[in-house]
């Protein structure tokens, strides 16, 4: 084997391994940071499951972007918080749906002020009156994408997901980190200004 060959192996071996190891220690290193503004920011700004109001959670970020610097402001992307306070709508999603997600089945209805709650299918398929078991706020500045607050539990991790429309009833949503995938058929006819603008 001659040192040109050596050097060659070492460099398509070594290298991309080195460039890993760079971006994993640099990730760590960041997090770290991350976790330790949040808690500062915490101390000034007493945020909890039950108290999250939206003038609490504008200073909570903007904390957050004034300890943070570039490169964690990119990773961690903690402005997707504001969506709590100000949360985006489109109207395709609004409405009821019928969820699918592996095992489970249940009904999810969003309401047009980004309020949405979550009610067993065992319930509604039978004569007593519907109970609703999770409650929270659906975010999405896009078509393509979905957050999710869930009330009575911490906003972070924020609950982020991939939207993929299936059909103008159907969509799936993914997020590979959390390992879930949900099927959402639409229930309820889809609003008529809605129909409209989307034609227009």
């Amino acid at each position: 084997m001659t040192n040109n060959f050596r050097w060659f192996l070492r460099f398509i071996i070594y290298i991309p391994l080195t460039i890993a190891l760079f971006f994993t220690l640099g990730y760590s290193y960041f997090n770290s940071r991350f976790e330790q503004n949040f808690s500062e920011c915490l101390a000034q700004t007493p945020i909890s499951a039950t108290n999250k109001s939206a003038r609490e959670v504008d200073a909570f970020v903007g904390c957050l972007k004034k300890k943070g610097n570039f490169f964690i402001s990119n990773i961690m992307h903690e402005e997707r918080l504001y969506q709590y306070a100000k949360p985006k709508m489109h109207c395709d999603f609004v409405g009821k749906w019928h969820v699918s997600e592996g095992y489970k089945e249940y009904w999810l209805t969003i309401e047009p002020d980004s309020r949405f709650f979550v009610e067993p299918m065992i319930m509604a398929r039978s004569e007593q009156k519907n109970t609703i078991e999770k409650t929270g706020i659906w975010s999405s500045v896009n078509k393509n994408t979905a957050i999710q607050f869930f009330d009575g539990e911490y906003f972070w991790p924020i609950n982020e997901y991939k939207i993929e429309w299936l059909s103008d009833k159907h969509f799936l949503m993914t997020n590979p980190l959390q390992e879930k995938q949900a099927f959402f058929f639409r229930h309820t006819p889809i609003n008529k200004d809605c129909q409209e603008t989307a034609t227009k």
